[in-house]
């Protein structure tokens, strides 16, 4: 074995390492612990001159050892020897045996030995013990270093960072190290002696067996180099400092002890000691410190964690302080920490709890150990630094101090009890979801919100705010203080049943119910959306704060309460309970004030601005002078006293208590106020605005001012109508009773109502009825009114006297008169001579209404029409009686059988060879090489709309049908035969009304020409079925009437072309005339007594005159498929019977005539579509169809085949 430094090269030459390792071992006695001496000639040191190994002077037999030479004795004598610098080489080194000795390496001198025995001598590695410490020098003992007696020592004392000793160590003696780093790497588990570090750095790279270690201050021992080895099974008293460095895991269960510290620099070191030390412990970044068993470092002055501490194993884990960024994992057992002091950013975690006993500990890692956070009094635990890191997850049981300090929103989800302290800083927002009992909240920074429960007192600092914001109903028993915030959020109710009277600050109620049983000091804010509920008829509130009500504040005391806070805002003071609230306080309220029970009474006015609703118990005006915005409630009492009482009653309310009093009682505002309650109110009733309605009694005088109504069907006391107020009984049709005298002054006005079926407001006067002038507005309903109908709109049992002097109604065909009588007066309405023509405004409205005109008086029709309340419902009426589907229906039919003609007119173009290429309608051409005999049809589908022309309504028509036929060649010209069906929808929305129209036809064609000149020619007959429904309705009257009936249809059409051919292209001008005659039957429409018309038969024969040009081409894809594209533009005229003309009658008997949608006049007519040869004599075909005029619109799709044989 060698002494060395790191990658450096013993200096021995080969022959003197080959001899000196064939040479054989020689313990002597040493190996039984007995003393050597020297034999003949082995050498013997003499140090006669000086301390040079090397000089023989200084040797017995005047000689240098060799490897020759069986053992050398070192022995005290003369000079001490040294190996300086050079190379010696030797069999057996014996030191200090049997009188003590001293050898030195240094200098970069190397040694090489088989066995070095230390008996009473010292080998210095450097320098000696008491000198400066110089280099190393080596020492290659190849069966290593043995302590024969307990005396011997070897000392390391050199300047060298990175000195390696791999030489096994044995027995027993003592290992010094005094300077340098000595990294010892052999296998020494047979040395039992002492090991001590006085200065310099010791690692234990191998095993290590000393019987005690000590590391004095300045000092360093490091169990491990990095690997997998190093390792001292001895207890260590440490002063200096004690290090493992491993990269696997390394039990040690001695004790250590000394006032040095401990560092983990690698591996998983576990200690199962009961250690004592009393230096700081540190656990770097990788590294493991695990305690199991009964092991502890609990008189550590602390622990710096950067890497991992594990204490799941250990019993009981306790440590000073606590501190680094690093984890701590806890077992059941958890840890405790005496004495904290420092800010650990890192993460606690596992199955254990922490406990702090006394100290400050700050964590600003994310802990998430689950056995709670145990803080004892004395001791406090900062959660966050006012950083954004900083959090736990453990329930807390708190008797010192925990304080949460974090500059950004967070939450915490534990439960907090214990008498200790809870400290909310920093500006963030903290969210507590778990509870809080016991000992005292300060939120002093920020916001501190609440959605579990709190019951500790809480002092909230001035920038600071507290917030409750459970969901559901919860109780603060605690005591507020501060000059804060306080917020209440959410919709459950949170109630306060403490003593904070002396809180300064500001309350909100932002949402949900505040319930008070306690008592509030400071300033309350009620939001929109917020309750503030001062006791709950069990428990009384003592409210002491100012109070902004923008939402709802509710009294509800036991007994009597006299509230003297300053109360504003525009929000709702409920009042509940028995008992009197009393509003002593400065008041600048606007809001509404509802009495459910007991009494409310002011020492000062409300605010005009406020809204008064009682709807039990009692609100007390204390007799003084007051306006409110408005007035309603279900019930209770209003005791206004000689007061007088202004409503300004902008919306509609009900008041169905009782008014009492003397004074004076005034309505405005533009709103109705309904009195139902019986009011025992004898003052005075001023009317000046808006309508008051007294649906109950009313004993007081009333007058109705300028602007003002009095209606109901309630009594009241005398009434005077003053000029420019109304009288309007009832509150639709009614009575209104008065019990007294009744006056219409002049310029005053009576408002009637009445209906068809006789009834009509009325006044019931129980003493005289005077009227000196006025006038009597009539508003009728409408509906079917005789030819006279007369109604009693007043009755006086102490007389009538006087007259009204105007009349109005809003009936344009009625007028009325009045008759009066000794104790009544009476309206009759009489057929005026306003004909119902003068409301007309269309052709089709005026033939209508002359019909009306000339009908009976006593007709239901007529009186119906008579009884419309304005003209703009009579020319309704006009429109809905005029039947004008009819008419537009057959506008449709005659276009149809019209299309049916073009139809036939196109199978003979795309059957003459000559124009293939433009054929129409869709149909697909028959090849070259067809035969003379084909069979042909069409699928189409359409859609057309024609445009109200101020008179008819718009109407649209869907249309989808078939035509088939069979037509053969008789020389040059092709006879054929069709047949074709359609169902079509006409829809009269203006008119409310619809019809569907079911059309079947046969046709006979001939078609043929004179070379490039063609003819067409052909006719039709067609059956038809109408089926129809109008939905009559106007003011007074909603019928569904239907109706049905057949027709006929034929048409003779002809068409003349010339076809020219312009190289690939044809061009074929064509003109042609198509005649249409169409005859309907007559019907009587079903289903309504009122509206049901008889419509008269009808024949109508329109021709139709056609000018155009057709394009098209061959375009041959194969020599049996061709594509034939084409395109044609048309102008189209109509004449004749163009005008849709009906003849209907009403239910009256009379008779009218009317115009539905006209037939076009003028249109452009357009095609384009293409179609393929797809088989010999086969072909298919699309086509687009369409007409289009200043009115008219019709768009259709054609789909074809033919087939030639």
């Amino acid at each position: 074995m060698n002494i060395r430094k790191t990658d450096v090269n013993v200096k021995m030459s080969a022959t003197h390492r080959k001899m000196a390792l064939s040479l054989g071992v020689a313990f002597l006695a040493l190996t039984s612990g007995g003393q050597a001496s020297a034999a003949p000639g082995d050498p013997e040191w003499r140090g006669a001159i000086s301390e040079d190994w090397t000089n023989g002077a200084n040797w017995s037999g005047g000689v240098a050892p060799s490897p020759l030479d069986t053992s050398v004795f070192v022995v005290s004598a003369g000079y001490d020897p040294v190996i300086d610098d050079n190379e010696v080489a030797a069999n057996t080194l014996i030191l200090g045996s049997p009188v003590p000795a001293k050898l030195t390496i240094r200098n970069g001198g190397q040694l090489t030995v088989n066995n070095v025995i230390i008996g009473n001598g010292t080998l210095n590695i450097g320098a000696a013990t008491g000198e400066n410490a110089v280099a190393a020098g080596y020492i290659d003992a190849i069966n290593g270093i043995k302590f024969s007696n307990g005396a011997g020592q070897l000392v390391l004392n050199h300047t060298d960072t990175d000195y390696i000793l791999d030489a096994p160590l044995s027995g027993i003696g003592a290992v010094n190290i005094l300077s340098g780093t000595t990294v010892f790497s052999g296998d020494s588990s047979l040395f039992s002696g002492s090991f001590t570090v006085d200065g310099g750095k010791a690692v234990i790279a191998g095993t290590t067996g000393a019987a005690s270690t000590q590391v004095n201050a300045g000092g360093v021992l490091q169990i491990g180099n990095g690997g997998t080895s190093g390792s001292l099974n001895s207890n260590i008293v440490n002063n200096g400092t004690l290090a493992f460095d491993r990269s696997d895991a390394l039990l040690h269960n001695r004790v250590i002890s000394g006032s040095g510290n401990l560092n983990v620099a690698g591996g998983v070191i576990t200690l199962s000691g009961m250690n004592t030390f009393t230096g700081a412990t540190s656990i770097e970044s990788g590294a493991t410190l695990a305690l199991s068993g009964q092991g502890r470092i609990n008189q550590s002055s602390g622990v710096t964690v950067n890497g991992t501490f594990d204490v799941t194993a250990a019993s009981s884990a306790q440590i000073k302080d606590l501190g680094g960024s690093g984890t701590v994992i806890v077992g059941n057992a958890g840890l405790n920490v005496q004495n904290a002091s420092q800010t650990f950013a890192g993460r606690i975690t596992g199955t254990g709890g922490l406990g702090v006993a006394s100290g400050a500990l700050t964590l600003t890692g994310a802990s998430d150990f689950q056995n709670g956070l145990g803080i004892s009094n004395g001791a406090t635990v900062n959660i966050g630094a006012g950083g954004t890191s900083g959090s736990i997850t453990a329930n807390l049981t708190n008797f010192g101090a925990v304080v949460f300090n974090r500059s950004d929103d967070v939450s915490y989800a534990g439960q907090i009890s214990g008498q200790g302290t809870v400290t909310k800083t920093g500006a963030n927002t903290t969210t507590f979801t778990g509870s809080m009992s016991g000992g005292q909240l300060n939120v002093q920074q920020g916001t501190a919100v609440f959605q579990g429960t709190l019951s500790s007192n809480a002092a909230i600092g001035a920038a600071a705010t507290l917030v409750f914001a459970r969901p559901t109903a919860t109780t603060y028993k605690g005591v507020l203080s501060g000059t804060g915030s306080v917020v209440k959020t959410g919709d459950g109710t949170t109630t306060f049943s403490g003593d904070s009277s002396t809180f300064a600050g500001n309350a909100t109620i932002s949402g949900g119910t505040l319930l008070l049983t306690g008592a509030l000091g400071g300033n309350v804010l009620i939001d929109t959306a917020g309750t503030l509920l001062t006791g709950n008829g069990i428990k009384d509130g003592h409210l002491l704060a100012d109070v902004v009500n923008n939402g709802t504040l509710i009294f509800n005391q036991i007994g009597d309460y006299d509230y003297a806070g300053a109360l504003s805002g525009d929000g709702r003071l409920v009042k509940q309970g028995n008992g009197t609230l009393l509003l002593s306080g400065e008041f600048g309220y606007t809001g509404s004030t509802v009495v459910e029970g007991g009494v409310v009474r002011l020492t000062a006015q409300l605010d005009k601005e406020s809204d008064l609703v009682v709807n039990n118990g009692a609100f007390d005006l204390g007799g003084r002078d007051q306006e409110v915005a408005g007035l309603s409630g279900t019930g209770g009492s209003l005791l206004l006293g000689m007061g007088a009482l202004t409503v300004v009653q902008g919306e509609d309310s009900v008041f169905a208590g009782d008014i009492t009093g003397t004074g004076n009682f005034i309505k405005t505002g533009s709103g109705t106020l309904n009195l139902t309650g019986t009011n025992s109110f004898t003052g005075q009733v001023n009317v000046n605005d808006g309508r008051l309605a007294v649906n109950g009694a009313l004993p007081g005088n009333i007058t109705v001012n300028n602007g003002g109504t009095l209606g109901g069907n309630g009594t009241v006391g005398s009434v005077i109508v003053s000029n420019g107020g109304t009288l309007a009984p009832g509150n639709s049709i009614g009575t209104l009773n008065v019990a007294g005298n009744l006056q219409f002054q002049a310029g005053s006005v009576y408002k009637v109502e009445v209906d068809a079926a006789g009834n009509s407001d009325q006044v019931n006067v129980s003493g005289t009825a005077t009227i000196a002038g006025g006038t009597v507005s009539v508003l009728a309903a409408a509906g079917t009114y005789r030819w006279t109908s007369d109604y009693v709109i007043l009755t006086a049992a102490g007389g009538v006297s006087g007259k009204f002097t105007g009349m109005n109604v809003d009936l344009p065909f009625l007028a009325p008169y009045l008759s009066y009588g000794a104790n009544d007066v009476t309206l009759t309405l009489v057929r005026n001579d306003r004909s119902f023509a003068s409301a007309a405004a269309t052709s089709n409205q005026q033939a209508v209404a002359l019909a009306l005109d000339a009908s009976g008086r006593n007709t239901g029709l007529y009186r119906v029409i008579a009884g419309q309340t304005d003209t703009t419902g009579a020319a309704q009426a006009f429109d809905a009686l005029s039947g004008e589907l009819w008419a537009t229906t057959g506008t449709f039919m005659v276009d149809r059988t019209r299309r049916l003609g073009e139809m036939v007119v196109g199978r003979m173009e795309q059957a003459d060879i000559i124009t293939h290429a433009l054929s129409n309608a869709g149909s697909a051409s028959q090849q070259t090489r067809g035969g003379r005999t084909g069979i042909w049809g069409q699928a189409m589908g359409s859609s057309n709309t024609a445009k109200g022309d101020g008179n008819a309504a718009r109407a649209t028509q869907s249309s989808f049908g078939f035509i088939t036929g069979i037509d053969t060649l008789l020389g040059d010209w092709r006879i054929g035969l069709a047949f074709s069906h359609n169902e079509d929808k006409v829809q009269v929305n203006g008119r409310d009304s619809h019809a569907t129209v079911t059309g079947s036809a046969l046709a006979a064609y001939v078609g043929g020409g004179w070379g490039n000149l063609r003819t067409r020619v052909g006719g039709s007959y067609g059956w038809l079925d109408v089926k129809g429904a109008r939905k009559v309705v106007f003011p007074g009257v909603s019928e569904d009437v239907s109706g049905s009936y057949d027709g006929k249809s034929a048409s003779a059409f002809a068409e003349l072309s010339y076809a020219a051919s312009l190289g690939k292209a044809l061009v074929e001008p064509f003109a042609g005339v198509n005649h249409v005659h169409l005859k309907t039957d007559g019907f009587a429409e079903q289903g309504g007594a009122l509206s049901a018309l008889g419509v008269s038969g009808n024949t109508r024969d329109v021709t139709y005159t056609t000018l155009g040009l057709r394009l098209g081409a061959l375009l041959p894809v194969s020599d049996r498929a061709v594509i034939t594209p084409r395109v044609s533009a048309a102008w189209l005229h109509g004449f004749g019977d163009v005008v849709a003309e009906g003849r209907n009658t009403l239910t009256t008997g009379k008779t009218f005539s009317i115009e539905g949608l006209p037939a076009t006049r003028n249109a452009l007519g357009l095609e384009a579509g293409a179609q393929a040869n797809i088989l010999p004599g086969g072909s298919l075909g699309i086509s687009y169809v369409g007409n289009i005029a200043d009115r008219w619109s019709d768009h259709g799709l054609t789909l074809g085949f033919s087939y030639s044989f």
